[in-house]
C-alpha cells in the first residue's frame, strides 16, 4: 500500500510513457530455443504512437519487448510496474524480438500527459 500511495497523486497512479499500445503474446518455442530465451512470453508492440519515446528510439508494431533496463517482461502488466516515475527522463534499454532477430534499443520514457 504504501508503494501505491506514494506513486497515486490527483486520484491516479503516475507511470513513465512510451507511447505504445501491447498485449502479451506467446513466444514460439523455436525462437527462444535459438535465442536462449527462459521466458514463454513477451510484450507485442501492436502500434506506437507517431513522435513518441517508443517510436524515437525505433521500436515498431511487430517488436516483441524481452526486457526493459533489465527487467524481464513476461506481459503487459510487468510492462507496467517497470514503467515507475523515477525512469522518466532517464535513457534505458530495451531488448526485443523484430521478427527473428534479437535487438537493443534505448528509449527515454517521458511522462504521462
Amino acid at each position: 500500500m504504501l508503494v501505491a500511495t506514494a506513486l497515486m497523486r490527483d486520484g491516479r497512479i503516475r507511470r513513465a510513457r512510451l507511447g505504445l499500445s501491447v498485449q502479451t503474446v506467446p513466444l514460439l518455442q523455436r525462437l527462444r530455443r535459438h535465442h536462449g530465451i527462459a521466458q514463454a512470453s513477451g510484450v507485442l508492440v501492436t502500434s506506437a504512437t507517431p513522435d513518441g519515446p517508443a517510436a524515437r528510439a525505433g521500436l515498431q508494431a511487430g517488436d516483441v519487448l524481452l526486457a526493459f533496463d533489465g527487467i524481464s517482461l513476461s506481459g503487459t502488466d510487468a510492462l507496467y510496474a517497470a514503467l515507475s516515475p523515477e525512469r522518466t527522463g532517464i535513457p534505458l534499454p530495451v531488448e526485443a524480438l523484430r521478427r527473428t532477430e534479437r535487438v537493443m534499443l534505448i528509449v527515454t520514457p517521458d511522462a504521462e500527459a
